[in-house]
């Protein structure tokens, strides 16, 4: 058998190598010691865009995107100088500039007296495989976040049960659901059958200045609504295309607010909305919709449940013979009223209301006329209030009313309306009413909120009687 010489097998190998070089799907490189490529396969040529003739004798420079610090080419020249096998995800760039993604090995190759004479670069084109990586991470994220949110939903409707209180329900559902759907402003509206108006029962995020500026009612185009959660800084986007809807119980879905109906047997009573998402993009999604109604639903049975209880509440909590609420009530209710006002900044205010001169109309009429007066003023008190306001009788004949969102101003308004409608009511003599507001202010605590409204009526008293003081 013939012995081949060390050149002669190279030489017979060689052509092999480069010739699989020249088939693999991997990309290689080849420069020397200076960084001067020497060469390069078929497979860098089709990614890259550079025929040979384009970088032999270039430095690899000619690939540099730009994307990894000066400390990431520090580390890389450190490690194969030394000996050591560099490995690394590099982004680099193409002729078009297009970027991409090699997973690389950069490994010296030493000769006969162990220094090194090349470096052989060997990378793969992982572009697409990273891309659906972070495609997958996303949907994961995206997953989990709807998971999360899910998982929120269901625990609020355990929470709901067990929340008797119509107010204190409403506001426990707005926080929630800001928190859930991660926005800043959020509103529960109920209508009132007599007027068709949309009342807000609750808000969070609101400007308390465009309450009650303008009234909604069923019917109104949806920009009414929508103007309602905007601010100065509100984006221009809000119910763009959509100047045809009106509210009338559908479901409204734009990118930057949402609205969904509350609806009980077919009936509509109120709506929910919600507006400034938190997230960069601010933009709603299907799955944003998607809990908002379920919200709405579980909200809806809590309402339900929450009026069932009000209805059994009702007998012990309301004045016998006037039907309004009792004193007890008025306590519980305004206690609960200061806090909400402490929590949120909400303007909140009270309106005490006496018969002039009931006394001598009893005497010379009897209490059963007396009766039908105090009855009567019940009447009109209630015809000339809103759906978030509490009506409660104070004493013999006083009563007092709790005035949520309410300042000093819409208050006197308010008191003047129903001072005069009283005097439109026919008794066997004129009856006139002396009314005092006061509003609160800050840190008032509800015996000194009280104590204002009551020199107020005083005051009114005072100056003549049948007039509004505050």
């Amino acid at each position: 058998m013939d012995i081949l010489s060390v050149e002669d097998k190279c030489s017979q190998i060689l052509p092999m190598l480069v010739q699989a070089l020249e088939q693999t799907d991997d990309h290689v490189m080849i420069t020397n010691k200076d960084g001067v490529i020497e060469y390069v396969n078929h497979s860098f040529e089709h990614t890259t865009g550079y025929s040979r003739q384009d970088v032999l004798g270039q430095n690899p420079k000619i690939l540099k995107s730009g994307q990894h610090p000066l400390q990431y080419y520090q580390e890389l020249w450190g490690t194969i100088l030394s000996g050591q096998v560099f490995h690394a995800q590099t982004i680099d760039k193409k002729r078009t500039c297009e970027f991409f993604i090699a997973d690389q090995s950069i490994s010296p190759v030493r000769g006969l007296d162990g220094q090194v004479m090349y470096f052989v670069s060997v990378w793969k084109d992982v572009t697409e495989r990273m891309a659906m990586q972070e495609k997958l991470k996303s949907l994961n994220a995206q997953l989990a976040d709807e998971k999360n949110k899910l998982e929120q939903v269901l625990s609020l409707e355990a929470s709901l049960h067990h929340i008797s209180d119509l107010h204190k329900l409403i506001d426990f559902v707005i926080e929630r659901t800001c928190r859930i759907l991660e926005v800043r402003k959020c509103s529960i509206m109920f209508v009132d059958e007599a007027s068709g108006e949309l009342c807000i029962r609750g808000h969070q995020g609101i400007d308390e200045s465009r309450i009650g500026v303008h009234l909604l009612r069923l019917g109104d185009q949806m920009e009414d609504l929508i103007e309602l959660h905007r601010t100065s800084g509100s984006p221009g986007g809000f119910g763009k295309n959509h100047g045809s809807l009106k509210i009338d119980g559908a479901v409204y879905q734009s990118d930057l607010f949402l609205s969904v109906p509350i609806k009980m047997g077919g009936r509509l009573l109120g709506m929910m909305n919600v507006s400034d998402k938190k997230a960069s993009n601010r933009t709603f999604s299907d799955l944003d919709l998607s809990m908002l109604s379920l919200i709405t639903r579980q909200t809806k049975a809590a309402i339900e449940n929450a009026r069932l209880y009000q209805n059994v509440k009702y007998l012990t909590v309301t004045d016998a013979l006037t039907g309004v609420y009792n004193y007890h009530y008025f306590i519980q209710t305004l206690d609960y009223e200061l806090v909400r006002v402490k929590r949120y900044g909400r303007d909140l205010s009270l309106l005490m209301v006496d018969v002039d001169q009931f006394k001598a109309y009893n005497d010379a009429l009897g209490y059963h006329e007396g009766d039908k007066v105090l009855k009567s003023i019940a009447e009109v008190l209630k015809e000339n209030m809103r759906q978030t306001d509490v009506i409660c009788r104070y004493g013999e004949d006083e009563f007092i009313m709790i005035l949520p969102d309410t300042d000093a101003q819409k208050a006197k308004i308010a008191a003047e309306k129903i001072r005069k409608k009283v005097m439109e009511r026919p008794f066997f003599r004129l009856i006139t009413v002396s009314i005092g507001a006061a509003q609160c202010s800050a840190n008032t605590d509800r015996h000194s909120l009280v104590r204002r409204v009551d020199n107020a009526l005083y005051a009114a008293k005072s100056q003549g009687r049948n007039r509004v003081f505050g």
